[in-house]
């Protein structure tokens, strides 16, 4: 609905859909209250418009939306300009009971004569009125009356004939400026700007000059016609994204006010390929999107293959897509310095851009680049013509408002066109290498996040092979002690025996030994008729409030052997065996954000459980623990081993802004490409359609 009075308001509507939708105004009093709205929006929008520019002085501006007729008395010309300086004062109406329209709405202003002014009337009609315009006199008084609607100028009993024609008037102002009472007319050479607000242009409207008669009738003279200027904007006023990006990124928690922000993501996106990759259809994968950060596109050569009937449809519709969409880049090269004093930088470029948008076809932007030394309406008529029939009507109703170019429009424009290719191309470079930059830092963390793996798992296996090792032997120096023998040291082999094993069970006390250091167990059997006890103590940690951490590691650091021992977790318990031959001490080590936590004890040697709360540590005091830990033991650092999961958490924490930042672009290029989507709802079995990634036209 939205849309819809839009194009009411704009005159975009055909005769029938106009009449239909007045009468759904008529019938629809919340409609009507909306549609009010609206117009009062877009009036306000307009008059800020060229509030916003008052610092470019001396320089023309362009007539946006004016009246079907306009009557003006005086000398002033009905052109636009600009102004620098700007002062508003409404006064409470005067009337003069000799003065034709004495009961109309007047506002009244004094003007400094020596600064350019830009004034607004309580009717929102806006006048640039230039330095010394009235001479040499240092102020004056302005006056202007207004009859912008049927029932002021019935009311005021103004005449609408110009001579004896009637006219279909929609709407007068009057003019006056004084001194001391005395009137004023304009200096030679000097006119004043008028822009007046309506709520659709005619092509076909008039300027008349009034001359009032000895009866009080006014006569309405010397027809001209007015040239539609547009009004240059700057481009932070303007809206140059396509419709609904910055919802979708306020959507997704971004700052879409920040124009800094929400131009460097538009323009990120860079240059859209038609020729994209091929891969596989997955059958779960659903709305993916192109130029996505994860692409791993894998083409695939199906040109040796026999085309099926199936296929010969897929090439149909892959023949729809290679229309480019507009990109990122042709926009950020068109809001440059260069475009500033074309019609570009307008508010009615600014409007026919968010069609051409869902035109889908850049050529017809180009139209537009190709044509700034030309009326907007040429180029709009020249779109109607080349696009389909969802949008031509709407170009071609742009084009019937036989809208003109800014005022100072420069045969030199055409020109710009190949600038504007020029600038385009640089900024695909640079934002296709941008891409890629970022893409390879993306490659590089996930090979340095690879390579720190491969080197944890062999480090750990060594460890573990290690702490193996030193332990069984500790175990069977002390079985054999137990047993009353000495325990031999191997023997280097000059050869080996091959048996065969042809029954389970244990061979002699040192396969014993082996199973229990094996499976972490407590031993006890008789050799040598001696007694043999190898003991295994259980213990239970569990690490208070652990799930609010970043990261929990739970270490046990054994006297006399080569590494730290890292606890296994099963669900919130970290459980071991200690080895009674050994001291062992306790340590959980944890992070949050960027504060560090520890728990440290010497164990007992018994079966336990403990409940841990850790403590806050500096990162200073815990580096002095962990050097003085690692000079007392022959363990090997555990700095290390955190340093390892702080990088591991750097990792994680950046892949989830990789994983969010992949869906959110994918989002957003639905918003920027809104013509192209991959068809996942297959209208064919799957087995049939082959390997191709298809692409249709919304």
């Amino acid at each position: 609905m939205e849309e819809m009075i839009e194009k009411y308001l704009l005159g975009l509507l055909s005769i029938e859909d106009r009449k239909a939708f007045e009468n759904q105004i008529a019938q629809d009093k919340d409609l009507a209250r909306e549609v009010n709205v609206q117009r009062d929006i877009m009036e306000a929008a307009k008059i800020q418009g060229l509030k916003s520019n008052i610092s470019k002085a001396n320089k023309q501006v362009k007539l946006g939306k004016m009246l079907k007729i306009i009557f003006i008395t005086t000398a002033a010309a009905a052109v636009l300009g600009l102004a620098t300086f700007y002062i508003v004062k409404s006064l409470k109406p005067t009337i003069d009971p000799t003065e034709v329209g004495t009961s109309l709405p007047t506002s009244e202003f004094k003007i400094d004569n020596t600064k350019d002014t830009v004034i607004e009337t309580a009717n929102g009609i806006i006048l640039y009125i230039p330095a010394h315009a009235f001479g040499d006199v240092n102020y004056y008084e302005l006056e202007v009356k207004e009859a912008l609607n049927a029932l002021d100028i019935m009311e005021s009993g103004l005449s609408t004939m110009a001579d004896s024609k009637l006219l279909a008037t929609a709407g007068m102002f009057k003019i006056t400026a004084t001194k001391n009472g005395k009137e004023l007319q304009l200096f030679n050479g000097k006119e004043i700007t008028a822009q007046i607000p309506t709520n659709e242009v005619d092509p076909a409207m008039m300027l008349f000059d009034g001359v009032e008669n000895a009866t009080g009738n006014v006569n309405w003279v010397n027809p001209k016609k007015i040239k539609n200027y547009l009004v240059n904007r700057s481009f932070d006023e303007l809206n140059f994204y396509p419709r609904g990006y910055l919802a979708k990124v306020a959507q997704n928690g971004y700052d879409a006010i920040n124009k800094k922000f929400t131009d460097s993501l538009y323009w990120s996106f860079g240059h859209f390929e038609s020729a994209l990759p091929v891969s596989p259809v997955q059958p779960s994968a659903r709305n993916v999107a192109p130029n996505s950060m994860f692409k791993q596109n894998r083409v695939i050569d199906t040109s040796a293959q026999k085309p099926k009937k199936d296929e010969r449809i897929v090439a149909e519709l892959d023949s729809t897509v290679i229309t480019k969409q507009i990109q990122p880049t042709s926009i950020k090269a068109l809001q440059s310095i260069e475009f500033a004093n074309t019609y570009i930088a307008t508010k009615e470029f600014e409007q026919r851009l968010q069609h051409l948008f869902q035109v889908c076809d850049e050529a017809s932007l180009n139209v537009y680049i190709q044509n700034l030394d030309k009326d907007i309406s040429y180029a709009d008529s020249i779109v109607s013509l080349q696009i389909t029939a969802s949008k031509k009507e709407i170009f071609q109703r742009f084009a019937a408002q036989k809208l003109g170019n800014t005022k100072n429009a420069s045969p030199a424009f055409s020109k710009l066109a190949a600038h504007h290719k020029k600038k385009k191309d640089a900024y695909d470079k640079a934002a296709q290498k941008a891409r890629e930059k970022v893409l390879s830092q993306y490659a590089e963390d996930d090979k340095d996040k690879e390579s720190r793996d491969t080197k944890k798992y062999q480090e750990e296996a060594q460890d573990r092979a290690n702490i193996f090792a030193k332990e069984l032997q500790t175990n069977l120096v002390e079985a054999y002690r137990q047993a009353g023998l000495t325990y031999p040291s191997p023997p280097l082999a000059k050869g080996m025996y091959t048996v065969p094993i042809r029954s389970t069970g244990w061979k002699n006390l040192d396969q014993y030994v082996t199973a229990s250091t094996i499976s972490r167990t407590s031993l006890k059997t008789t050799y040598n008729d001696k007694d043999i006890s190898i003991v295994y103590n259980k213990l239970n940690v569990i690490v208070q409030n652990e799930t609010s951490y970043d990261f929990v590691n739970v270490y046990l650091i054994p006297n006399m052997l080569p590494s730290y021992q890292k606890m296994n977790k099963k669900e919130a318990i970290y459980s071991e065996s200690l080895n009674e031959l050994f001291e062992y001490e306790l340590i959980c080590l944890a992070k949050k954000g960027k504060d560090y936590f520890i728990y440290t004890n010497i164990l007992q040697k018994k079966n336990q459980s403990k409940k841990v709360k850790l403590r806050s540590i500096n990162k200073n005091e815990l580096n002095k623990l962990l050097q003085l830990m690692n000079k007392n033991t022959a363990n090997r650092n555990v700095a290390d081993d955190l340093e390892y999961e702080e990088q591991n958490l750097l990792y994680n924490k950046n892949l989830e802004i990789r994983k969010k930042d992949d869906i959110f672009r994918k989002e957003i290029e639905a918003v920027i490409w809104p013509c192209y989507s991959v068809i996942t709802e297959l209208p064919m079995p799957m087995e049939n359609i082959g390997t191709d990634v298809l692409f249709k036209l919304q």
